[in-house]
């Protein structure tokens, strides 16, 4: 006779650490230390949480959901078999992401050049309440549009400089 009690409380106690995750990162949110990151340490705090979301099953399952949507090349510079990842442009839904507007799949290349230029803790404000269309890589206003083979990609000046030279498509300037 097998016990199935072994695998019952492993998967309980998975349950159990994404639910503590889950409410880690609200109770850190609703104190608003996401908007005060400057500080050393909240920042601290900050990039543990974001690490232990990132190794969630729940964060594998939203990438995977990212790859199916957008494909498995990356949406700038769209070079097949490079290594990708699954970038959040800002860190205001973390948990509750919604890929269409939070996250962007780019290769490993393009994610350090932007990280080069915009550090992770400076996305971590809630996205610029505009009246435009966001930046899909930093979530401020966007000024220019790519369209990308699954959907339209979107840049503000800062984000375009930095992948003007990776971009396989010609910029269409968004008026405003």
């Amino acid at each position: 006779m097998i016990k199935k009690r072994g695998i019952r409380s492993k998967n309980k106690r998975k349950i159990l650490e994404e639910k503590k995750l889950k409410s880690d990162i609200a109770n850190f949110i609703k104190q608003g230390n996401v908007v005060h990151v400057f500080e050393p340490d909240t920042r601290k705090k900050r990039k543990q949480l974001h690490e232990r979301y990132i190794r969630s099953k729940k964060w594998k399952d939203k990438c995977k959901e990212c790859f199916v949507l957008f494909g498995e090349t990356c949406e700038i510079c769209q070079i097949e078999g490079k290594k990708l990842c699954v970038h959040h442009n800002n860190y205001s839904s973390l948990t509750e992401e919604n890929p269409k507007l939070d996250l962007i799949v780019i290769c490993m290349d393009c994610h350090n050049k932007f990280h080069e230029i915009i550090p992770g803790y400076k996305l971590a404000k809630n996205p610029q309440k505009c009246k435009g269309i966001p930046c899909t890589t930093c979530a401020s206003m966007s000024a220019f549009s790519y369209k990308a083979p699954k959907r339209s990609i979107y840049f503000c000046y800062r984000c375009y400089n930095i992948y003007k030279s990776n971009l396989a498509f010609e910029k269409i300037k968004i008026s405003t």
